[in-house]
């Protein structure tokens, strides 16, 4: 997992600058920063990072985001067994005529869609409420239904 403060230091030496002179850039103290690429300070505040962020020409999410994990390499707390199974198997029991998960899936979207409507489709115009109804729409072409 990368941590905030090597994302900095990275992004810092692609930058091709010093930390004295990103902190200067970023208004902040050459200490703070000094602290942040240590990782000392692991909870910075968003506008510290947003200076930063600025200061290196990057979006502040680059400092923020994690690159995506696969599954497989996900880490396993010790002791703990890994179980591989079959979703719609496993939901398929659980389902009135044996939907399955993604029969599950659709049915929670179009409650999430009904609700979402119900509540504010009142103060949406026509074209939001074409909108709401095509984000449904993908939404379940995107499990498959």
């Amino acid at each position: 997992m990368t941590t905030i403060s090597k994302r900095i230091k990275d992004a810092r030496a692609r930058a091709e600058i010093s930390q004295e002179t990103l902190a200067r850039r970023a208004n902040m103290s050459l200490t703070g920063l000094a602290q942040l690429e240590q990782g000392s300070r692991t909870d910075p505040h968003i506008s510290t990072l947003s200076k930063i962020a600025e200061a290196l020409d990057v979006p502040v999410t680059e400092l923020l985001e994690e690159a995506p994990v696969p599954l497989g390499d996900a880490p396993v707390p010790s002791g703990q067994p890994v179980e591989r199974y079959d979703l719609d198997k496993e939901f398929s029991g659980s389902m009135r005529g044996g939907a399955g998960f993604r029969g599950k899936l659709i049915v929670g979207i179009d409650e999430v869609f009904n609700d979402l409507v119900k509540d504010i489709g009142p103060l949406l115009s026509d074209d939001q409420l074409a909108r709401v109804e095509a984000a449904r729409e993908r939404a379940r072409e995107l499990v498959g239904g």
